[in-house]
């Protein structure tokens, strides 16, 4: 005989379990104004190429910060850095990371993309508090440019490295990730360190940060990292009509956000103050729970807990009931529709699970539809034990 019981989870603290519903940036041409993460050392292994991950626009951080959205672990090349620059490239202390991007130079007319007029620039500078400082302040001294003409020569340079993003041979991965010959023109090793102190020309003293031996510290819900790059908006105009910061000052930086890498690869992204956000905490007092309140709450005494009720978008002031499992072909179905606050959690991880017993030896159930909406599983029938349990469990990061 077939049982299929749900049984409520127990939160644990897992870090590796916040990549789980992350998923990877596609592959796509370098366009204009987009963010670039490039990465380069002038001996040893992977000294003869570049590498340079398309990020996405830079407006979309540019209004992540401005709306307080952290962006956690939204890509992962760890797997790629390691066959490129060896199994610790995060300790390679002559291995450079950077964060660039620009609109297209051009000095003549009104043209915005994404709301940024032409020669607006982006680029990063190595977030000097130790350990990491307060998450979503700048720990760094913003860029400032002298003229005009120095933003439009550093913009075309931009532009020109970032091209080597889209040549044929140099296709990127599901990452976003490509790979640039320096025998190519160019290319960013001849913009940035080691070769040159002055990244792009008139970024004194560089945008890139090496990495050391040893993890850099750690920062708000990026967690541990092992290098953090603060980077920032400069725009050359501040007049045309509908850009963004229209009337702000020109040829100075202002800060956008720390964007960190850790030991996986995993990049991420802090936007908000110094309070790091947290869904659960957002979801529960939208639902008239107290702040703070824990995630084994169950003040309406259904048996549920506020983490699960969070994860099924269920009413932890009200009782509810959770799904009965369901008879398919001979077996049984388990099947959950995610709370859309939840699934959009990086923090948050589904998963099913079986047993023979309800005391103990739960094992992973592969779900088969595991989608932003949907986890479903099948509970496999003609066990040798006679009967099955099966559970949802829900994991939160602390």
């Amino acid at each position: 005989m077939l049982v299929s019981s749900p049984i409520l989870p127990v939160p644990f603290r897992a870090l590796f379990l916040a990549s789980l519903l992350c998923t990877p940036l596609l592959a796509a041409p370098y366009a204009s104004g987009d963010l670039l993460m490039g990465f380069v050392t002038g001996a040893g292994e992977g000294a003869d190429d570049t590498v340079i991950v398309r990020l996405g626009k830079s407006a979309d951080f540019r209004d992540n910060f401005d709306t307080a959205k952290n962006k956690l672990n939204f890509v992962t090349i760890g797997t790629q850095l390691a066959a490129k620059y060896g199994a610790e490239w995060y300790n390679r202390t002559d291995l450079y990371m950077s964060i660039f991007g620009s609109t297209d130079s051009d000095t003549i007319g009104d043209t915005l993309q994404n709301l940024d007029p032409f020669r607006t620039l982006y680029a990063s500078r190595t977030r000097n508090a130790a350990g990491g400082g307060a998450p979503g302040i700048a720990r760094s001294t913003a860029w400032t440019f002298s003229s005009n003409t120095a933003v439009t020569t550093t913009s075309g340079q931009m532009v020109s490295a970032a091209g080597g993003y889209s040549l044929t041979d140099t296709v990127a991965d599901a990452a976003g990730l490509a790979i640039i010959p320096k025998s190519l023109g160019n290319t960013l090793d001849e913009y940035t360190k080691p070769a040159k102190a002055n990244s792009f020309t008139n970024l004194n003293g560089g945008i890139e940060a090496a990495f050391t031996a040893g993890t850099w510290g750690s920062l708000g819900d990026a967690g541990t990292v092992e290098a953090a790059l603060d980077f920032y908006r400069i725009q050359a105009v501040n007049n045309v009509a509908g850009q963004y910061a229209f009337g702000s000052p020109i040829r100075t930086g202002v800060y956008k956000g720390t964007i960190t890498i850790n030991q996986n690869g995993q990049v991420s992204f802090i936007a908000a103050g110094a309070a790091p956000t947290d869904g659960f905490d957002a979801w529960a007092v939208s639902k008239g729970l107290p702040a703070g309140v824990a995630v084994t709450d169950d003040r309406d005494a259904d048996d549920i807990i506020a983490l699960m009720e969070y994860a099924l978008n269920l009413n932890p002031t009200a009782p509810d009931t959770l799904p009965d499992p369901a008879p398919v072909a001979g077996s049984i179905q388990l099947n959950y529709a995610k709370g859309p606050e939840a699934a959009a959690d990086p923090k948050i991880s589904y998963f099913l699970e079986i047993s023979a017993t309800l005391s103990g030896g739960w094992s992973n159930l592969p779900p088969t539809v595991n989608s932003a909406t949907t986890i479903t599983g099948l509970i496999p029938a003609n066990d040798p034990s006679g009967h099955l349990f099966g559970r949802l469990k829900v994991v939160r990061i602390p």
